[in-house]
């Protein structure tokens, strides 16, 4: 459905009641998901939006986005589907069929699934059919990573199924990796690696917190098997005793290692080269037993046999809370004690000056742990039209406050002039005269946060862009943006124009010889011929989808504030 562009009808942010709404029917959608689990995808500090887009068929579509990252979609019988980002978080709460990769790719270029394209061994019909309703949401899957790759519609339940004599179409596809509904999130996320006992166990604290022991030999192989039964080897085995960890990870070498590391050091160790792996490839939040299997075992050395009960901390969330203490993550846990990792400090001093060459080698392009980290804030100008309020609480024309401090100055007057009352829910506004003289408005009431909004959209706006903390630009108006731009010049050659560069702090030079080297192409600095005499790069031939990279990449730059004439 998704293969081909969509048109964007309409993108609104959700209010609080439409936020609770959607909460409910997804609640009500999926019963094996928790309210306090839906918190990894919809967390309580990031904006949610409702987006309604029409598909290239003609179908009108509502997507629900956390931090533009889309989550739900819901069709025009008003039926929920998770996306793959949401079912990589809680990739439990849907029905799942497994299928090869060579009928993948068929699905990926916009075939639906069809009833011999699932993989069932002999004798196992019922257990891969088993409720499965007509019409229902259904996850696609292959035997090397059991992550959800695909979502459609099923198109047969059990009885269905189980009667087809292996013929006949099983699931309508909607949405794929690397779709359109993908590509309109500006980050590449990579597909997670889960197991089969991921998407069959609920999320709750064993799971989570210690999802029984296992032990992991020859990851690589057991990926690689071409059978379900195969593809299990080296999952999780069930012990009596509850409360443990991801317990213990065996690569098997026949070189054994050539220095003695305690538990302690290859926890640590491990857990840094991870961190180094997941820069630019991690979707957060992550829940934590997901980055322990994907990034901390995967990065134990070879011929080592690593178990966590035999480090100090016993337990990976204790080990964790640590480095949240350190300053490396920060940690979430739900009522339910599901818990997640909601960032990483890349510049950390532990990560950064990890010796790439000792204890566990790190590949090459973990090196990007030097890429600048470049932070933009807005602020807002008092102007002649909001110095009247601003005045009285001790602020002048021409003065720079953040959004925070504008919300702080409303509330205080209202506060000192009683001026606020509580109906219902809600806290509304009696309107004085400098609030009528500066709002322009006639009511005799408004609600609180309509005061906010109205001042900010008065106020002029400053801007501040800092790379490492340092501030290298401020200015009146809005955030510059990077423009990128292919011109056709004299004998129908191509070149790619780059302006604002210097805005984020990037060298001209630089940034010139690290194209001419790499694409073998001249770069030349020129003039923009604005009324300021900016300066721009100008490399020969069509390069915008490498610069875009080299800029994120290795300069930092948010691709926010990249725009693609």
């Amino acid at each position: 459905m998704f293969k081909k562009p969509f048109k964007v009808k309409s993108n609104c942010q959700l209010k609080g009641t439409e936020k609770r709404k959607l909460y409910s029917n997804l609640l009500e959608a999926f019963p094996n998901l928790s309210r306090d689990a839906l918190q990894i995808s919809f967390p309580s500090k990031f904006c949610i939006n409702q987006m309604k887009v029409v598909t290239h068929q003609g179908e009108t579509i509502t997507v629900y986005l956390s931090d533009k990252r889309p989550m739900i979609l819901v069709m025009p019988n008003d039926q929920i589907l998770p996306t793959l980002y949401f079912l990589w978080n809680h990739p439990n709460i849907i029905k799942y069929f497994t299928t090869s990769k060579f009928v993948l790719n068929k699905i990926s270029n916009g075939a639906d699934l069809m009833v011999p394209g699932i993989i069932v061994t002999p004798g196992t019909e019922e257990t891969v059919f088993n409720e499965v309703n007509q019409g229902a949401a259904i996850a696609i899957n292959i035997v090397e990573n059991y992550a959800a790759h695909a979502v459609g519609i099923s198109l047969m339940d059990t009885d269905l199924l189980l009667k087809s004599g292996g013929h006949g179409k099983a699931v309508n596809i909607i949405h794929t990796y690397g779709d359109f509904i993908c590509k309109s999130y500006s980050e590449k996320v990579e597909i997670p690696k889960l197991s089969l006992t991921d998407i069959e166990g609920n999320l709750n604290v064993n799971s989570v917190e210690t999802p029984d022991n296992v032990i992991v030999e020859n990851i690589e192989s057991a990926h690689e098997s071409p059978s379900l039964d195969s593809a299990n080897n080296g999952q999780a085995q069930k012990t009596d005793e509850i409360g443990e960890e991801f317990q213990t990870a065996h690569h098997s070498n026949d070189e054994p290692p050539t220095e003695q590391l305690s538990p302690d050091e290859i926890l640590k160790s491990s857990f840094l080269r991870g961190v180094l792996l997941s820069r630019n490839k991690l979707s957060l939040p992550v829940l934590t037993n997901i980055f322990y299997k994907n990034y901390i075992l995967s990065s134990v050395p070879s011929g080592i046999n690593f178990d966590i009960k035999k480090t100090r901390y016993k337990k990976l969330s204790l080990f964790l809370s640590e480095m949240e203490k350190e300053g490396v993550i920060i940690l979430s846990t739900t009522k339910n004690n599901v818990q997640s990792i909601n960032d990483i400090n890349y510049k950390h001093p532990l990560v950064t000056q990890f010796n790439n060459s000792s204890e566990v080698p790190v590949p090459s392009e973990t090196t990007e742990v030097s890429t600048p980290v470049i932070d933009t804030e807005l602020k807002y100008v008092i102007s002649s039209q909001t110095v009247l309020f601003f005045s009285k609480c001790g602020f002048q024309k021409g003065e720079i406050l953040k959004a925070e401090d504008v919300d702080l100055c409303v509330r205080s007057y209202l506060e000192r002039e009683n001026l606020t009352r509580i109906v219902g829910n809600k806290t509304v506004v009696t309107v004085d005269p400098i609030l009528s003289s500066v709002l322009k408005v006639r009511e005799e009431s408004i609600l609180y946060p309509g005061i906010v909004l109205k001042l900010l959209g008065m106020m002029g706006t400053h801007y501040v862009i800092k790379k490492d903390g340092e501030i290298i630009k401020e200015g009146r108006g809005n955030i510059p943006k990077i423009e990128l731009s292919v011109k056709v010049r004299s004998s129908n050659k191509k070149v790619t124009i780059i302006t604002n560069l210097p805005v984020f702090g990037i060298n001209l030079n630089d940034l010139s010889r690290q194209c001419q080297h790499t694409l073998a192409a001249s770069a030349t600095i020129n003039k923009c011929g604005n009324k300021n005499d900016d300066l721009q790069l100008q490399v020969q031939g069509s390069h915008i989808k490498f610069i875009k990279r080299l800029l994120t990449d290795k300069y930092g730059v948010p691709q926010t504030y990249i725009i693609d004439k």
